[in-house]
């Protein structure tokens, strides 16, 4: 076990964020925390980080190292990305240096036979420190680390300061791996991350030792690597101890137990009244008191809650009038800057009824060539809309047509002909009520206007719809219903998303769009991951485990040096040690008076004595160098 919480609370001023908390954290755990926004789901992590303090108990397994990445970007400086990855290791830089001084100063110990040898063991628990620290191997590690998130040798002396927010989002991660936690916490860990280094992700923090409690709204995040779930909601934590498909499938026949338990303390809570009111109708003294009892047991029934449940949208697109069967031919489209090519020679062709993705990494060119499509962007090439076509297009700055507009005023000003009773019908089905509808569009969070904007889509009778990331500001509730509403949709759909569990549902095909090339699958999400990842992971493996068979072998001819290097110098210090005993008994011999009394034996000893200096100062000078 490495946390266990107790009856954890925490508020804001007066505002109760949660209460009466208790978990526990296992070693190698991978949770997963869902939760509406402003549930208190980040508040919980920065309890659990020690960077907020919250009434209750939080007790740590001892020693242990928990490493927290928050959802906002932090590294933003002037120092490159390897300086930044080194200061991880300073505890090996430290040690290698430590290694270095002493070994400088053995040469200085050699007629300090009690010094050196404390210096020998100093250095000793050092070199035994480095080994355990995996000191040969750091450098490799930190590549390892950056590659992982997508950052080769040509960004390792960038400035951070220089990088874009997706990069610093993928350093920060890629940093955080290299402090080698116990315990993982990570918010929003997707955020600024397209679909390639979400899978990356993923497979990282599957294979990943530590335990991993993870925020994220990314459903296919959620599905493959959590374990357990976090349900953070009405200021309480439900645990679910099974993965996220199964954590949705009980919560659901849960609330709908809650639900019928509701209908059923409701309808026998109206037949008690009703028999009370007919008891007390009758005017005489023995209804009024089986009233009066009736009352009292009314009053003893625990009175049941409504369940609470996420409110969400209503609607489906109307039928809409069919197109011809070719819809959109690209040929050639290609798009340029004085100081960049965003993208060259787009071919591909969008048939009734299909449903396209467009996906690729920020400023690969996608929501350019939406632009482009809806002819608000200049280009070369050419492109052809097919007959009877109409188009919807939904666009992530969720732009309006007027911000002082009442969302009631916003509606009308583009359908003129809908009276304010379908208006405010309409605007009820996607969670506007009362007063709600005359709101001004520039009061609106990001949820409510995306609501907006699926509505003019939906009133727009078009057939061929263009989404630009339509999911980003949406509950995930509301995800599904629209969703639902897109599969039923009887037009042509082509979308710019981020959200795989989006784009594993709906696409039919997929437009890649990277800065090298541009690919049309002629499958769904899966056989496009199947076919693109097979080969980025072919050629990745390939390169890494070359790259990794260098290192090993290094280290190896490293670990292998440093052991010969060892046993020779334990080698030397024996012979060493043989000679100065050697000379040590000579000299005895030669202390004694009445040996020189016998000439030739003096002489013989004297010779011998030489002979032994003169093999002590070669292995004192090759000590030397072997200690350097």
């Amino acid at each position: 076990m490495l946390i266990q919480v107790r009856d954890l609370e925490f508020s804001y001023n007066i505002n109760e964020i949660f209460k009466d908390v208790n978990f526990v954290i296992n070693e190698g755990d991978k949770i997963g925390m869902v939760g509406d926004n402003g549930s208190g789901k980040s508040t919980l992590a920065k309890c659990l980080a020690g960077i907020l303090e919250a009434k209750g108990k939080i007790f740590y397994k001892p020693e242990m190292k928990i490493s927290y990445l928050k959802q906002q970007i932090s590294v933003n400086e002037k120092r490159t990305v390897m300086e930044l990855a080194l200061e991880k290791y300073q505890d090996v830089l430290d040690l290698e240096k430590s290694m270095r001084d002493m070994e400088g100063q053995m040469a200085d110990l050699a007629e300090d036979p009690d010094a050196l040898e404390k210096l020998m063991e100093d250095y000793q628990a050092a070199r035994d420190a480095y080994d355990h620290l995996n000191g040969y191997a750091y450098m490799s590690e930190i590549k390892g680390y950056l590659a992982m998130v997508g950052m080769g040798e040509d960004f390792f002396d960038r400035s951070v300061h220089s990088l874009s927010g997706g990069e610093k989002a993928r350093l920060e991660l890629a940093l955080i791996f290299m402090e080698k936690p116990d315990l993982l916490i990570l918010d929003e860990p997707t955020n600024h991350m397209d679909v390639e280094m979400i899978a990356y992700l993923e497979r990282v923090l599957t294979d990943f030792k530590g335990a991993v409690l993870f925020i994220s709204h990314d459903r296919l995040l959620l599905q493959n690597v959590a374990q357990r779930i976090f349900d953070v909601n009405n200021g309480a934590v439900e645990v679910y101890d099974m993965g996220y498909d199964k954590y949705r499938e009980v919560k659901r026949a849960r609330i709908e137990e809650q639900q019928r338990h509701y209908e059923s303390f409701k309808e026998e809570e109206k037949r008690q009244l009703e028999i009370i009111r007919r008891y007390r109708s009758y005017a005489r003294d023995r209804f009024y008191r089986q009233a009066k009892s009736r009352e009292k047991m009314l009053a003893r029934m625990k009175a049941e809650e409504p369940p609470k449940v996420d409110q969400a949208i209503r609607f489906r697109f109307k039928e809409p009038q069919r197109t011809g069967n070719d819809v959109l031919t690209a040929v050639g489209l290609s798009k340029s800057f004085p100081d960049k090519n965003l993208f060259k020679d787009i071919n591909f062709e969008v048939k009734a009824q299909d449903r396209l993705a467009i996906l690729g990494p920020n400023g690969s060119g996608k929501t350019t060539l939406f632009n482009i499509l809806n002819d608000k962007a200049t280009y070369d090439g050419e492109f052809l809309w097919g007959t009877g076509v109409k188009l919807g297009y939904f666009n992530q700055e969720l732009k309006v047509l007027d911000e002082e507009n009442t969302i009631v005023d916003e509606i009308s000003d583009e359908y003129p002909r809908m009276n304010i009773y379908e208006i405010r019908t309409l605007l009820g089905s996607f969670l506007f009520t009362g007063d709600d509808v005359f709101k001004e569009m520039k009061d609106l969070s990001g949820g409510e206007r995306a609501r907006v904007s699926l509505l003019k889509l939906i009133l727009s009778g078009a057939n061929v719809l263009m989404l630009d990331e339509p999911t980003n500001h949406l509950d995930l509730t509301s995800k599904e219903v629209l969703e639902e509403a897109l599969l039923a949709f009887k037009g042509t759909l082509i979308f710019i998303s981020h959200d795989r569990y989006f784009v594993k549902k709906l696409a039919t095909k997929v437009l890649d769009m990277t800065p090298d090339e541009q690919q049309i699958y002629m499958g769904d999400f899966d056989y496009y991951m199947s076919r693109k990842y097979k080969k980025d992971q072919d050629e990745y493996e390939e390169v890494n485990k070359t790259q990794i068979q260098k290192d090993r072998k290094r280290e190896r001819e490293e670990i292998r040096k440093s052991q010969a290097i060892r046993r020779k110098i334990a080698e030397v210090e024996a012979d060493i040690e043989k000679f100065e005993n050697e000379i040590d008994q000579i000299d005895q011999e030669l202390s004694r008076p009445e040996i020189y009394e016998d000439h030739e034996k003096v002489l013989d000893l004297d010779m011998r004595r030489k002979d032994l200096a003169e093999k002590l100062e070669k292995k004192m000078d090759e000590w030397t160098e072997l200690s350097e």
